[in-house]
């Protein structure tokens, strides 16, 4: 697309790339590019004036000559100055047989382009109160740059106007024009017209003596930047004079000085009222729009600064000083007491500053505070706490605030992971804080960052050097970090976290929170399906068969998963032989703990019958489907008096009536432990009572058959 500008004989084109327009055209003749120099990739503006087009347009050789003229000398003249409130130009204005190229520092837009509007139908009092911050100090910045001019330079803007103020990357306004600056003698100076046609000048904003008078002030760039307040607060220039027309422009000028004199500034401009205690705009127009010289503020900046600092009724002004701190850049230079005093004011105050001030001036200097800190050979306690509190306000930027594009391109990009992982707090906060992560990531971003970044490091050193580390190991086993997990459709779950994560953790600590949290971890999987049957019969419960430990926690935390795994039907509530050969044997050996309570005993034997009955059901279920055809009770007598007679009730010693004389004897056992301490009957009795099963006594005990098996209740 670009390859016609290309030429080896040419720096610009030779050493940078050109990529999208950013500004089409600019001042009619130019086209601003986004650009990157091929040696650094650094992100540039490339201006290119199209001299075919301005020929087109400008018939008179002198007026082109004159034109030409006062483009280098304006380009050359702003390459001289280092000021952060000029534009900042990186490579010199080359001249080509059809253009004039020059690079600056990158450039997002202008004021027309940003905040102009082609009508005012939209403009309302919310745009002032949305962007009053970011104007304030727009303007404090524009009036630091005229101050450098008037007072350094010894030199007059005379044409300050929308089109030739920037907005660079960090939303810092800057001049970006110096076409028609001129200097100051004995305070005035003779404007003289070139004709017909005078590149980069806007009549309509000219300071009233500069038409009426043609002499200047250093005051007279202050009404043009009253004039910008307007345009700020409307989208739209307050004069609109046609062909830089002088005459307009003095009709203009006089009916907006009649209209001031009788309605006054509050009523002819009320968008600059931002609210009933905020009238910063008000008095600033009424300090520079003043016909008279004298009227106007000689120092600009000092009037701003006094009303910063002053107690003016705008909620505006600490947020005005905190960015001006910032920009300044003297955080590095205070104590790191004072340093953490800061971030702790600055976690109240960020949420009221408008998106692009956050993205352009506080991110920023919490990630170099972050990086910073991170590199020192040992932290005192302050700097630690700076660390921690800058990281947390940028997760909190991030997930109140930024969209995912932004996101990557101002936090994650700008994050040294390397070096976060290795202070133990900060990694805790990566993991206790991965949802943030999460959302602001697109998947094979955020499984990179689990994978490559976290769960990585978190392996070899929290199981097999640091194994003692119970916080962080606590942290992956929360429930927040695990339904990210669960959550992310490219996360493998089962090979990058089930295996390596937590059957790693629960067979190696000897922590019963980290223990008890595997255990929780392990039943939630079940619930949602996330882990495998081949993982459970190899691995899980080969590691529940072989837990030697003995805590009651522990012990009905196993219960509770071995519960779900019965009452699932993708697991094992329809598999006879695994409920059979290893459930109920590890619900038995489980059940036997001595530190189990009486109330944890009565729940496993609950289990215990509903896993018997299971089985039980699952096998009359096979019988019925693959057991022998023929009814072997055909062969039985068929005469119940004769069956009865053959039955020796004295010497009765079948299998049933044993087993029901021990059951007995373990409900008498029961009972006397149960019995209230009032209560007394000899034990001969008791034996006594429970042994003559041939006379009916009324039983002292109830039956709970709530999972299908008879059990005994005791009654307290």
């Amino acid at each position: 697309m670009f390859s016609s500008f290309a030429s080896s004989s040419y720096k610009i084109d030779s050493n940078y790339r050109y990529k999208d327009i950013i500004k089409e055209n600019y001042m009619t003749f130019w086209t601003i590019y986004e650009g990157e120099s091929k040696k650094s990739n650094q992100k540039v503006s490339i201006f290119k004036f199209d001299k075919k087009k301005f020929e087109s347009y400008v018939k008179d050789k002198e007026s082109r000559k004159l034109t030409y003229k006062k483009i280098e000398e304006g380009i050359t003249s702003l390459q001289k100055i280092k000021h952060p409130n000029f534009l900042n130009i990186i490579e010199p204005i080359e001249v080509h047989s059809s253009s004039f190229i020059f690079v600056s520092e990158y450039i997002m837009d202008n004021l027309r382009g940003k905040y102009g509007k082609k009508t005012t139908s939209n403009m309302n009092s919310e745009n002032m109160t949305k962007n009053s911050v970011i104007f304030k100090k727009g303007v404090y910045e524009l009036s630091k740059a005229l101050d450098f001019m008037h007072n350094v330079m010894k030199k007059v803007m005379v044409s300050l106007n929308p089109d030739n103020v920037f907005i660079d990357l960090k939303g810092n306004w800057k001049i970006g024009s110096l076409f028609n600056i001129s200097s100051i003698n004995d305070s005035y100076y003779e404007l003289d017209f070139f004709g017909d046609y005078e590149y980069g000048f806007n009549i309509s904003y000219f300071a009233p003596e500069v038409v009426f008078s043609s002499k200047f002030y250093y005051q007279s760039d202050y009404f043009s930047l009253g004039l910008i307040v307007y345009f700020l607060a409307y989208g739209d220039d307050y004069f609109k004079i046609e062909r830089n027309s002088v005459e307009y422009y003095k009709n203009d000028f006089k009916a907006f000085e009649n209209k001031t004199l009788k309605i006054g500034y509050k009523n002819l401009f009320p968008l600059l009222v931002v609210n009933d205690t905020d009238h910063f705009f008000i008095r600033l127009v009424n300090t520079v729009l003043n016909r008279d010289i004298s009227m106007r503020s000689e120092s600009l900046l000092e009037w701003m600064t006094q009303e910063f600092n002053s107690d003016n009724g705008s909620g505006d002004n600490q947020l005005i000083k905190t960015l001006l701190f910032i920009e300044k850049g003297d955080f590095h230079s205070i104590a790191p007491e004072r340093q953490l005093v800061f971030l702790n004011g600055l976690t109240n105050i960020w949420s009221q500053f408008n998106k692009s001030i956050v993205i352009s001036q506080i991110v920023p200097l919490l990630t170099e505070i972050l990086n910073m800190k991170l590199s020192m050979k040992s932290m005192e306690n302050t700097n630690s706490q700076m660390v921690v509190v800058a990281f947390n306000l940028i997760l909190d930027i991030g997930k109140d605030m930024l969209n995912q594009k932004e996101f990557i391109y101002h936090v994650y990009d700008q994050l040294i992971f390397e070096k976060l992982v290795l202070y133990e707090p900060i990694f805790g906060l990566l993991l206790q804080r991965i949802d943030v992560f999460q959302k602001g990531l697109n998947d094979d971003m955020f499984v990179d960052l689990l994978n490559n970044k976290l769960l990585k490091y978190f392996g070899k050193k929290y199981i097999v050097i640091n194994a003692d580390q119970v916080n962080i190991q606590a942290i992956v086993l929360e429930r927040t970090f695990v339904e990210c997990l669960i959550s992310c459709p490219l996360f493998e779950l089962s090979t990058c976290y089930t295996d390596s994560i937590l059957l790693k953790l629960f067979s190696q600590t000897q922590s019963l929170k980290i223990k008890l949290l595997c255990l929780d971890v392990i039943k939630q999987f079940v619930e949602l399906d996330k882990i495998t049957v081949y993982q459970m019969n190899e691995k899980v419960l080969k590691l529940l068969e072989n837990n030697k430990s003995d805590n009651a926690k522990v012990v009905m935390s196993i219960m509770e998963v071995l519960k779900t795994l019965t009452l699932s039907d993708d697991f094992y509530k329809n598999n006879k032989s695994i409920l059979m050969e290893r459930i109920l044997p590890l619900l038995w050996k489980s059940s036997m703990s001595k530190n189990l309570t009486l109330n944890d005993y009565k729940c496993f034997q609950n289990v215990l019958n509903y896993v018997s009955r299971q089985i039980q059901e699952l096998h009359i279920r096979d019988l019925k489907k693959d057991g022998p055809q023929n009814d072997t009770s055909n062969s039985v007598k068929s005469d119940f008096k004769d069956v009865v007679k053959t039955v020796d009730m004295n010497q009765s010693t079948n299998w049933i009536a044993m087993k029901e004389k021990e059951q007995l004897e373990k409900l008498n056992k029961a009972s006397v432990i149960m019995k209230p301490k009032d209560e007394k009957t000899k034990k001969d009795d008791i034996d006594k009572s429970v042994l003559m099963s041939t006379k009916k006594q009324t039983s002292k005990i109830t039956y709970d058959n709530a999972m299908g098996i008879l059990q005994p209740k005791v009654k307290h």
